[in-house]
């Protein structure tokens, strides 16, 4: 292979990489912004219908982390997190006291508002990022801004 080969074919593997790895930078401050948003409109909505809100951070999700959510409970709290570009991962989280029915039908029953007000419904939202919280947002102080 002549030395202009190998430069031209190193100048287009170079800009291949780049263009795959382009969508991967760090979070902007109005990419923050429009995340905030987005988590703003997360409060209070039933867990089963928070697909299509989540669907709204799709831009600043890391490419190799497109399809992993992970969702974990601990007692009567639900935690979700969903990892973004840069480090990021939104983390969200609900309360969640198993019914009568799921339990008897041996299944996770997330209907909102199932045996008391509020079951199953997003109450904290907060985005990580370096080792810090950037931005929390609850509906305890959401209630109280009113």
């Amino acid at each position: 292979m002549n030395p202009h080969t190998l430069i031209r074919v190193t100048i287009i593997l170079s800009l291949l990489i780049s263009a795959v790895y382009a969508g991967e930078q760090a979070l902007s401050k109005n990419d923050l912004a429009k995340i905030r948003r987005i988590c703003d409109s997360l409060l209070g909505v039933p867990v089963t219908d928070s697909d299509p809100i989540l669907a709204q951070l799709a831009p600043y999700r890391a490419r190799s982390k497109m399809d992993h959510r992970s969702v974990f409970c601990i007692g009567q709290r639900c935690y979700e997190s969903v990892p973004l570009r840069g480090d990021a991962v939104v983390n969200y989280q609900f309360f969640h006291v198993p019914s009568r029915r799921g339990t008897k039908g041996g299944y996770f029953d997330a209907a909102p508002d199932i045996e008391m007000k509020g079951n199953n419904r997003i109450d904290a939202v907060n985005l990580f990022q370096d080792g810090k919280i950037v931005f929390e947002v609850t509906t305890t102080a959401k209630a109280k801004a009113r």
